[in-house]
Parts: structure tokens; sequence; C-alpha cells
């Protein structure tokens, strides 16, 4: 039998288990990594990312893991789509260069056809 002064923890408890989470802390101190020029997670680029967990003891190197190439073919991927676009824009650039000098020569054209003064009015400029 329940004494009547004891309070019930059921709902107490219940209220406080909403205010926990058991989400990982992958992302701790993105924000704090990302203002000072770091990557959002350690552990996606860098030494222990990018070196072989292991060599052979005659100092062969290991054959890489799977992680490793597929970390290496996403770079690939990403230099040549960096190239790609790099000469999408080199392809622009002369397209409007080109766009630029058209439009100045066409310019100096009609400057070129204008009607030109007559009679008095060309002596005065020529003075």
């Amino acid at each position: 039998m329940a004494l009547h002064g004891t309070p019930r923890l059921g709902p107490q408890l219940a209220k406080l288990a909403r205010s926990f989470h058991c989400s990982t802390m992958k992302y701790a101190g993105s924000e704090w990594r990302i203002k000072h020029g770091l990557p959002e997670n350690p552990s996606d680029q860098g030494l222990t990312t990018d070196l072989p967990d292991w060599s052979f003891a005659d100092g062969r190197p290991a054959p890489p893991m799977a992680g490793h190439l597929r970390r290496q073919e996403k770079k690939r991927e990403l230099v040549r789509r960096i190239a790609q676009l790099s000469s999408e824009l080199d392809h622009g650039m002369k397209k409007w260069e080109a766009k630029q000098k058209k439009q100045e020569e066409d310019q100096e054209e009609k400057r070129r056809k204008r009607l030109r003064p007559k009679g008095d009015s060309l002596q005065q400029v020529q003075k």
C-alpha cells in the first residue's frame, strides 16, 4: 500500500526521458570546425583516412581497401567535373569576348557610316 505523501515517479520520469536523445554525436563541434576552415567531420579526410591501415612486414604496401578505392574514384570524378566546368567557362568567356568585339565593330561601323556635315558647319569643325 502506497503512502499518501510519496509522489509517483512514473509521469516525472516520462517527462525526463523526452529531454534525452540517443543520436550519435557525429557532428559535435561542426560549427566551430566550419568557422575555422576545417572539414565538418574530421574523419572525412586526413592521414588517418587516406593512408593504409597496415602494410606487410617486409615493407610492401597493403592492397587498397574498398573505402580507399571508393574515395579515389569520387576524387577522380570531382576532378573530371571541375575540368569540364572549367572548359565550359573558358568557351563561354571566348564567346562573350567575341560578341563584345562584334558589338564594338558594329558601333564603329555605324559611326563611320553616319552622315557628315556639309558646307559652313564642316569648315567650322576643321578650324
